[in-house]
This record gives structure tokens, sequence and C-alpha cells, in this order.
């Protein structure tokens, strides 16, 4: 647009065309400058310009509005910590993107990868689609009922409306809140696993990690058992997923019929065969290494998605706490205004205690982010 402005003007300017200004090339300095010392002075364009700039300041201003009004709705709402629906409501919207949630390590093509770039597939991967289906207000599940927790004896309302207090989801949100989710969800069906799932651990190699569908009763009671202060959602994604054949692909677990003798790292569960690929017995000390060296492994991958999630569960808490604090700073100015002494003394002091409190876990999560 300023080329097109300058090459006009100049040739109003010039009869000569060698003379005409050629600012194809030029910088956006040199643009400004030349526009600036050879201003227009028609008055028609004159009024033209200052109505557009006077357009273009309100439209500003406007943005900015907008804007402030956006970050005040956003302070005013309260932290997804608070209430386990918005946690329900994100799994069912996940579900509603099933396929590309199954699909979503899978390596594209030549051609998909040059679609990334065009305005149609812009922001189109599935933690986008899943913000965007949580954020719809047409979007109105209902929680199954689920023998897993007690929490879900009943279904639960997860509509728009039911969620509409809290934060909205962002697809950076929804990628750590499904990190956090398998993250509790390995731990606590590892462990379930383990202690033979009610049954003695009698059912055979057949059984998927964590398939709940051939499980006998009392396998299914001892869920809640090993949430060991997890929040109860976490069982409540083990069961939706796995009814909805999305759980192999979130737990990331090999199947016990596949085994790494290699020692290949990122094989979550992965532990040497005892036959070898010629299908000789190994000796028992060189199984017992291999078999040392993949749980080393598990639990190292493990740890470390511990301390990723408990990353995240601090970043939330510190946010909350600025937003605590920025909603007493204004209760604080208003008694200063009406006169209350005690009470502006009152919210001084409480923001004194969660400016400690945020020191504290700003402390804790450099410390994790060193780590």
């Amino acid at each position: 647009m300023i080329v097109a402005e300058i090459k006009r003007r100049g040739k109003k300017i010039y009869s000569d065309e060698k003379e005409i200004p050629k600012p194809t090339y030029w910088d956006k300095t040199k643009k400004i400058k030349w526009l600036q010392d050879n201003p227009t002075k028609c008055p028609k364009e004159v009024a033209f310009l200052q109505k557009e700039i006077l357009r273009m300041k309100n439209c500003l201003l406007q943005s900015i509005a907008e804007k402030a009004k956006l970050q005040k709705e956003l302070q005013s709402k309260l932290n997804w910590r608070s209430s386990g629906l918005c946690h329900l409501r994100l799994m069912h919207a996940l579900v509603e993107n099933k396929e590309k949630y199954i699909k979503r390590d899978s390596p594209l093509s030549r051609t998909q990868l040059d679609a990334r770039n065009s305005i149609e597939h812009a922001d189109s991967s599935v933690w986008v689609n899943t913000a965007n289906t949580y954020n719809n207000p047409s979007f109105n599940p209902q929680s199954m009922i689920a023998e897993c927790h007690s929490d879900y004896n009943v279904s639960h309302d997860l509509s728009f409306l039911a969620v509409e207090p809290y934060h909205p989801a962002t697809a950076e949100m929804v990628k750590e809140r499904v990190t956090a989710y398998r993250t509790g969800a390995i731990r606590v069906v590892t462990d379930w696993e383990a202690s033979g799932q009610g049954n003695g651990g009698c059912l055979g190699d057949e059984i998927g990690f964590g398939d709940l569908k051939t499980r006998p009763t009392a396998a299914l009671e001892t869920q809640a058992a090993f949430l060991h202060g997890l929040p109860s959602h976490v069982l409540y994604m083990w069961e939706l997923f796995e009814s909805e054949g999305m759980l192999s692909c979130t737990l990331s677990r090999l199947s016990d019929k596949v085994g790494v003798s290699d020692g290949s790292p990122g094989s979550i569960g992965a532990v040497a065969p005892i036959l070898s690929c010629a299908g000789k017995k190994r000796k028992v000390s060189d199984v017992e290494d291999s078999i040392l060296q993949a749980v080393s492994r598990i639990e190292a991958e493990m740890e470390k998605d511990m301390q990723y999630a408990r990353a995240i569960s601090i970043r939330e808490r510190m946010d909350a706490l600025q937003d605590l604090r920025r909603k007493y700073r204004h209760k604080e100015i208003e008694a200063r205004i009406k006169g209350y002494k005690e009470e502006e003394e009152e919210l001084a002091n409480q923001q004194i205690q969660i400016k400690l409190e945020y020191k504290k876990k700003e402390a804790e999560y450099l410390k994790i982010n060193e780590g």
C-alpha cells in the first residue's frame, strides 16, 4: 500500500517518468520519510487521510478495550482445580475428536506437511480442535455412570453452562492436561496390574495393559485403592478411554508379548524376552539384568512424568495466587477510598501471606525446572 501511494504521488510531482521514485526495495524508514517530505496538498485527499486516521485510531482503541474486557473476564474466571467437571468435559471433548487423537503422532505425508501452511489447515491439531470443542456452547455432554469410583455412581451434567464460571480451554492447556492424565493413569494402572487385579494375576497374558472388559468384578472394585492422592477423574479417564478404544494410545504401553532385547530406550514397560531370536534359553542372570534395566527405565520415565505433572500443578497454584492477590489489591484500594482502616489492614496482611506462598511455590517450580 505504501509503495503504491509513493508511486501515485510521484506521478503527480514529476513529469518525467525517469524521475518517478521506485520504492519497491526501499526499507520502511525511507518510505515513510519520503511520504513526509512530499505530503499531498489536495483537499479531498487530505480529508480522506484524516478520516482514515480517525477510523484506524477508533479501531485500535476498540481493540484495546475489547482486549482489556476479555482480560478482566478471564481474571474473574475460576481455576479448574476447584471443580472436577472441567476435567470430565475435557475428556469427552477428546472423545469427540477421537480419530485425530488416535492419529496425533502419525507421520504426515509431504502433501499434508505442505498443507499445514495454508489458511484452511492452520491450527487444525487435535489440541486446537479439542479446545474449540470444549469452548463450544452447543457441546453439552453427560458423564457416564462408572464403577471405578463413588464420585461417578450418578451421571453429571457437563454442559457449557456448568463450566462457564471456569477458565476456557486453550490448546496448550489441553496438551498439558492430557500429559498429567497420562502420568497419573500409568502410575495407577501399573500398580493395579502388579497387584493381580483382584484375581491373583491368574488371567493369563491375553489381556492388554489396563484392559477392563474381561476383568472380574473383584478387580474393578479395587481401582480406587491405587489413587494414592491422585484425583478420581484419572480413573474416569481410564474407564472412558478404554470404552472408546483410546486407552492403548494414551498409555503408550507395549503388549506383554512384545519385548526389547537390545535395551532400546523409549519403550515404556518393555521387558527383554527370556527366549533369544534363535529360540535358546538365556541365562537367569542375563534375564534378571534385563528385567532390572527395564524396571529402572520405567521408573526413570515415570519420575520424569511425575515431575512434569507437579510443575504444572505448581504453575496453576502460582497463577491462582496472582489472581487472588490482584483481587485483594482492588478490595484494599476500595477500602482505602471508603476509609475502612481495619478492612484495609486485613487485606494488606492477606496479600503479604499470598506473596510469601507465591515465593515458596516459585522456588519449588524453579527447582523442578533446573532438575
